[in-house]
């Protein structure tokens, strides 16, 4: 049989089979299956987030290495001030790195406050060793103003002084439900470092991971956020990542 010469003048109006063929077609259609898209997306999401109070205590390094530009210098006190003293920056806060450590504590209380839940913080600074800086507050005005008066102090660095330092800060809240059994919130541990601990001397490492267990056991969670300093050119110790997931 052979083809006509000419195709038919219009096509059928209805389909030629009563059923669809076992393969797709070749090619997708060119225009959409409808002619207008939905009206607008939805004005809130489609699932319910679900908000927790927690309390929450900034650990903040303060050592030496956090402004000593790689070099050996303990800084304390900001001194020697040709290596530690960034230009422009005042002795209290000495280097423009630790001044990013606090406007990113700052920048994490501005938006906790957005989210509908009741907060409580504390912070903790910490080097050779650790001090309450501010007890813990529900006010987020007073954590801001604390961590406005941060000093930088120099130093070691010692991670289990910091983490048992918080640890006491929230269980000591009445808020906390450390005890009194009247509130669920949780507790966090937010340990803003540069690094592996130098102190106490001995065993460091272990003895911060002895207190993150300690920690762990009362329910506290302990979230480690690493300072990457300006010069630095190399990623993150492989040794010191699992050390920080460890924790």
């Amino acid at each position: 049989m052979q083809p006509t010469k000419q195709p038919t003048k219009s096509p059928t109006q209805r389909p030629s089979t009563t059923s669809p063929s076992k393969w797709p077609t070749k090619q997708p259609t060119q225009r959409p299956s409808t002619p207008y898209p939905t009206s607008s997306p939805t004005d809130q999401p489609s699932c319910d987030a679900d908000y927790q109070d927690f309390n929450l205590c900034f650990a903040i390094d303060m050592s030496g290495s956090v402004c000593n530009q790689g070099t050996p210098f303990l800084c304390e006190g900001c001194e020697p001030e040709l290596i530690c003293n960034d230009i422009g920056v005042d002795k209290d806060t000495c280097c423009a790195n630790f001044f990013d450590v606090v406007e990113f504590a700052k920048l994490m209380v501005k938006t906790f406050e957005s989210i509908p839940s009741d907060q409580s913080y504390s912070i903790v600074g910490f080097a050779t060793d650790a001090a309450w800086t501010s007890d813990i507050t529900t006010s987020s005005i007073e954590t801001l103003n604390a961590l406005d008066e941060l000093t930088y102090s120099g130093g070691m660095t010692n991670h289990a002084d910091a983490m048992t330092t918080c640890r006491g800060s929230l269980l000591s809240s009445s808020s906390s439900g450390g005890g009194s059994g009247e509130d669920d919130r949780k507790n966090l541990i937010l340990l803003i470092t540069d690094g592996d601990p130098t102190e106490p001397k001995g065993s460091p490492r272990v003895d911060a991971e002895e207190a993150a267990a300690e920690a762990k056991a009362e329910g506290v969670f302990i979230i480690p956020v690493m300072i990457v300093p300006q010069i630095a050119t190399a990623g993150l110790n492989p040794e010191t990542g699992a050390y920080l997931e460890e924790i």
